[in-house]
């Protein structure tokens, strides 16, 4: 148990170091969560909304910096050499990718409170938000995954991503997003083990 916790914080450390290293698409990320809450802030009527649009691109985009940068990269190869559990290496970019989706709303929030949005919607966007991330980061990091395996590209990627974040995001459930967040990270991390073994 010791092991695997260890390797997962290893390869999440990777990860932050090679975004903290070359930041552009993370600042890219952050600003476009930030100018997105500029038209919302202005008409209030479509804070939801615009947090549907934004979740969904940054979900996509955050499929992009999972499985699927290690292998242009070519650091995917590198786990067949190494004694990484398939469930391991899941969970880093489960924990990466739910940071990188936090940040996006942090961003968009801090954005829609500095430009005088009440608190009350602040906090509706809030509750609405941050029980999406497990689920939102469970799909991008499945997505990620399968693109790898089956070595395909962006397109498909774009279009699971797409597919499996739409449903929730359209019904906006704290509770039910919640519950399927866990859910879905269970079934990923399964699909993870049983893809290695395949």
């Amino acid at each position: 148990m010791f092991y695997t916790l260890r390797v997962i914080y290893n390869l999440l450390y990777k990860d932050l170091i090679v975004t903290f290293r070359t930041p552009w698409e993370l600042i890219a990320m952050m600003v476009f969560s930030m100018l997105a809450a500029i038209p919302s802030a202005i008409s209030e009527t479509s804070l939801q909304v615009s947090l549907v649009l934004i979740l969904l691109f940054i979900t996509v985009f955050t499929a992009t910096q999972g499985f699927l940068k290690d292998k242009w990269r070519g650091v995917v190869e590198v786990y067949w050499l190494y004694p990484v559990s398939p469930i391991a290496s899941f969970t880093s970019k489960l924990i990466y990718s739910s940071m990188l989706i936090i940040i996006a709303i942090n961003a968009y929030i801090l954005t829609l409170a500095l430009l005088g949005v009440g608190y009350e919607s602040i906090i509706n966007i809030m509750v609405l938000a941050y029980p999406l991330t497990l689920y939102l980061a469970s799909i991008s990091s499945l997505a990620s995954m399968l693109t790898v395996h089956l070595k395909s590209e962006t397109p498909l990627l774009i279009a699971l991503t797409s597919t499996l974040a739409i449903p929730p995001l359209l019904s906006m459930n704290p509770k039910i997003s919640l519950i399927t967040g866990i859910a879905y990270a269970v079934i990923s991390m399964i699909i993870a083990e049983l893809i290695e073994y395949s």
